[in-house]
């Protein structure tokens, strides 16, 4: 197999550029009923860049990327049409496990610089106490 003859599927479209999360409702505007799923300290730190819309749901995640918690969100978010995943690996993992699920689509807006998962479509899934189960 040469090289030109693998297909490594991605986002479909991939935006870095500086202040990018002020526009975010731009990029929303057709969902009705968008859903962030985010972990405590991630918010934060997004908080103070961009502010999120009163009439989104926020759902912040604690924990690992589980079936566990994927089943748990997504019961949360069963009214959602589009999920937003803003954090670090897991919880960018966990958003996108959230969506697959509910089979909608999935915006990841990464806030540490260290994550593949904001560019990757797979979830790396664990069990509750941290132990990789699969990808």
């Amino acid at each position: 197999m040469q090289p030109e003859d693998i297909v490594r599927s991605g986002p479909n479209q991939y935006i870095c550029k500086q202040g990018i999360v002020k526009e975010l409702p731009v990029f929303v505007k057709e969902w009705e009923h968008p859903v962030v799923v985010t972990g405590i300290k991630s918010y934060e730190a997004f908080q103070t860049y961009a502010a999120i819309p009163s009439e989104w749901g926020v759902i912040q995640h604690k924990g690992y990327s589980s079936p566990e918690a994927i089943r748990e969100i997504a019961e949360q978010a069963a009214s959602a049409d589009l999920i937003i995943g803003i954090g670090g690996g897991t919880v960018l993992d966990t958003a996108k496990a959230v969506a697959d699920r509910l089979d909608i689509e999935v915006i990841t807006v990464p806030t540490i610089p260290g994550t593949c998962a904001a560019s990757t479509p797979l979830s790396v899934i664990y069990d509750q106490e941290g132990n990789f189960i699969r990808a």
